[in-house]
């Protein structure tokens, strides 16, 4: 993600909901995308699976696209995004780290734990 160079978003994934924006965006003329989460519909799906689907949708968007996640769709995006060029901007919702905690998405972004760590493991 290079967050250098100014970018207007072609395309625009919204994980974890359609919300009300994936229409007025869609008339707008922009291209949105709201990956069906594994964990939304299989038992044992966890977040590794989730940030998996976010970062095939992400893949699959037209460049330069703005990733929104909201509340758990936050920590999907903050993993998926990681090292994905494509993904212009990120957007969080409603999922604000609590002074003196770690969110999974702001620990995999500052190192303090790697995305394929068990701990991200469904239980």
């Amino acid at each position: 993600m290079d967050l250098t160079q100014p970018s207007t978003p072609h395309s625009v994934v919204l994980v974890h909901g359609p919300w009300g924006f994936q229409r007025r965006l869609q008339d707008m003329g922009v291209e949105v995308s709201v990956p069906d989460l594994p964990s939304h519909r299989l038992p044992h799906a966890g977040l590794l699976d989730d940030v998996e689907e976010g970062k095939t949708a992400i893949r699959s968007s037209t460049p330069p696209t703005c990733v929104a996640g909201w509340p758990y769709g936050a920590d999907v995006i903050g993993i998926a995004a990681k090292g994905e060029a494509d993904a212009a901007r990120l957007v969080y919702g409603s999922s604000v780290p609590q002074k003196n905690t770690l969110t999974p998405a702001t620990a995999v972004h500052t190192g303090h734990l790697h995305p394929c760590d068990p701990r991200l493991a469904p239980s």
